[in-house]
């Protein structure tokens, strides 16, 4: 069985969250371009040396109608344009995950310190991440003639058991060229079904997700720890 804590008690979620935060808070502040190893920086783009995830390249906009001008060229981010996210909803329940990543305006502690923390879906995938769940699936080895691994809990999403209906989001075209995600709410008739799926996780990467009642979903989405992924699905919810 899976150990995956159940919140109907905003209280409880709340201590419970910022003890999660406190442990998993992440470090993160602005350096030169020539300090990011592992990514080349170039006349047409600035990109991961394999080219996975995202590129800054350079988009020539015209014909632009009711502006102050009618053309401008920027930089905008590429690459990628299909990411995937989805809540996994009981009648009562919804499940929802604490995820860090370098840009959150996260979880503060009491001392005011960012953690980097905030409360998003439990199903988040990149279309690197989906693709490199697919090859698992094949039967594919890597660069080193091993085994590819599955993505953990990706099975959730592309296997036959459970009714996946996506909704297709565009996101801010201001700063991304073409990027459209989608968004889903797996809907399922027990927390238990998940159990062969958390079972590969181990109990410290399963403390990261919750259960919590419908209530405090509601009140994460005002209280200002919410990913935006989870804002996108959570109309999804209703």
């Amino acid at each position: 069985m899976s150990q995956i804590q159940m919140f109907d008690d905003f209280e409880a979620f709340d201590e419970y969250a910022l003890a999660r935060a406190t442990a998993l808070a992440m470090g993160s502040h602005r350096v030169p371009l020539s300090a990011c190893g592992g990514w080349v920086v170039e006349p047409e783009r600035v990109a991961r040396e394999d080219g996975r995830f995202f590129q800054i390249g350079g988009v020539h906009i015209d014909k632009v109608k009711n502006r102050e001008v009618s053309g401008w060229a920027q930089p905008m981010i590429c690459g990628e344009t299909d990411g995937r996210a989805a809540l996994v909803v009981t009648r009562d329940h919804v499940l929802v995950r604490l995820r860090t990543d370098a840009g959150n305006k996260g979880i503060l502690l009491s001392g005011g310190e960012e953690t980097r923390v905030l409360v998003a879906p439990p199903l988040q995938f990149s279309q690197s991440n989906l693709e490199h769940n697919l090859r698992a699936l094949r039967g594919e080895l890597d660069d080193n003639r091993q085994p590819i691994k599955p993505v953990p809990l990706a099975g959730i999403l592309t296997d036959d058991r459970f009714v996946v209906r996506w909704h297709k989001i565009p996101q801010d075209g201001a700063r991304f060229f073409e990027k459209v995600d989608a968004v889903a709410a797996v809907r399922i008739t027990s927390t238990d079904k998940l159990d062969p799926d958390f079972a590969a996780l181990s109990q410290d990467e399963q403390a990261d997700f919750m259960w919590v009642s419908k209530d405090i979903f509601h009140r994460i989405l005002v209280g200002e720890i919410a990913s935006a992924y989870l804002w996108m699905c959570a109309y999804l919810t209703r």
